[in-house]
């Protein structure tokens, strides 16, 4: 009877782990579902959140970018906060005002992308303006130049147009006349090819589309990547920044020949 007895307790302490087990598993079975449900639910509200306003439209997304050139072509506002940094804070705005129509929901839009995607965006970004100093002869020459070199050349222009000296030559028409005299000496000259070549043409033309370019380089490039982030897929928009490749690539050749 004893014997019995014990091999009884045996038999129900068997029991009791295989129940123990069973709990163990089913814990942690149920653990998993709840985890994996959670997720789920994070990932669709992440969506939702994201899609906040799924018809962006691109026309909306042209107005913007071209609002910011035009407000670059503020001669004035250009001249008091300087060529650079203006390009500078124009660019930073159109992408804070592009991110915010994508999450206008957001305190920071502009933190909203993934560090890959920034750093896509900013790939993106260097490609296309590196494509501008590229295609000619005369801008690969600047790809060596710091901003604060350009920034001086773009300032000569103002200074010599208005010294005493331009003033008497536009009025009397010296250089017109004393023009062959002083070629020779011109052409070793570097304060003449800075006027000739640098100043005259290259800051009118050049670097203001070089400019205005950038600003609509920026603008395209945050939309497609923005696009891509919400849509997970890239949405291309033309803002006419080609046909400014063709007038800087025109307006070099011009130079080049002369």
């Amino acid at each position: 009877m004893a014997i019995l007895n014990f091999f009884q307790i045996r038999f129900d302490i068997g029991y009791l782990v295989v129940f123990a087990t069973g709990v163990v598993f089913g814990f942690f079975f149920l653990l998993l579902v709840y985890l994996y449900t959670l997720l789920k639910t994070m990932q669709s509200k992440r969506f939702y959140r994201k899609a906040v306003e799924p018809d962006i439209d691109e026309e909306e997304i042209k107005l913007l970018i071209k609002d910011a050139q035009t407000e670059f072509k503020n001669k004035k506002l250009r001249e008091e906060v300087g060529l650079v940094q203006h390009v500078r804070s124009l660019s930073l705005e159109l992408s804070k005002d592009i991110a915010t129509k994508f999450y206008p929901e957001s305190k920071y839009p502009l933190l909203e992308l993934t560090i890959d995607e920034t750093l896509m965006l900013g790939h993106y970004i260097t490609d296309r303006i590196d494509k501008i100093f590229s295609n000619s002869r005369l801008l690969k020459i600047f790809r060596g130049k710091t901003l604060a070199n350009l920034m001086a050349l773009y300032s000569v222009k103002t200074a010599v147009d208005e010294s005493a000296i331009m003033q008497v030559e536009k009025k009397f028409k010296v250089k017109k006349r004393l023009g062959e005299f002083f070629s020779a000496i011109n052409i070793v000259n570097p304060a003449y090819w800075i006027r000739k070549v640098t100043v005259d043409k290259l800051t009118q033309q050049i670097i203001f589309k070089i400019c205005t370019a950038i600003i609509g380089i920026v603008g395209e490039e945050t939309y497609k990547i923005y696009s891509k982030n919400v849509f997970e897929i890239e949405k291309n928009i033309d803002t006419g920044v080609d046909d400014l490749y063709d007038e800087i690539r025109s307006d070099s050749k011009e130079i080049e020949d002369e």
